[in-house]
């Protein structure tokens, strides 16, 4: 739980998956903490956005939070963390003036999409590298040796 702390140095996607804190398991742990983190990292994301239509009072902040801790219960604080970032830089597309709930739960989505494609991926087919666009190159080929007959035989080849 060093997120709790202010510990967050070296935080990408695949270290948030594999070594970050599950939320509900934080929430379990540590309630008050995660919920006073929580709110800090979203009201620094309101600030920081600017958007004229935005989450305007600590109600809304509170059922924001619930909602999306609700919503994706899979997620990893250090997950949040980052899609708050990847909003911050515009990562998800333009927010167009409105940081909302539903705008927050898009990019929750977006991102468990990405996280499907690459993380999870590469742990149920590791020979599988989706940064290096297909096969891992490393990995052994086998051969396929063909003679002259088979390749007449498959139509590639006229006989002579």
């Amino acid at each position: 739980m060093a997120l709790l702390k202010g510990e967050s140095r070296n935080l990408t996607p695949q270290n948030a998956w594999e070594g970050g804190t599950n939320i509900r398991t934080a929430l379990r742990l540590h309630p008050q903490q995660v919920r006073a983190w929580f709110f800090l990292e979203l009201g620094k994301l309101i600030k920081f956005v600017d958007a004229t239509k935005t989450i305007q009072d600590d109600e809304e902040m509170k059922e924001t939070a619930r909602a999306l801790m609700e919503e994706f219960p899979a997620f990893r604080l250090e997950e949040f963390k980052l899609v708050f970032e990847y909003i911050k830089r515009d990562k998800f597309g333009p927010m167009y003036g409105r940081l909302k709930l539903g705008e927050l739960m898009t990019c929750c989505r977006k991102w468990e999409e990405m996280r499907a494609e690459t993380i999870l991926e590469r742990q149920h087919r590791p020979e599988f590298d989706p940064y290096q666009r297909g096969y891992n190159r490393e990995q052994p080929r086998k051969a396929i040796l063909l003679t002259v007959e088979d390749l007449i035989e498959l139509g590639e080849i006229k006989p002579k």
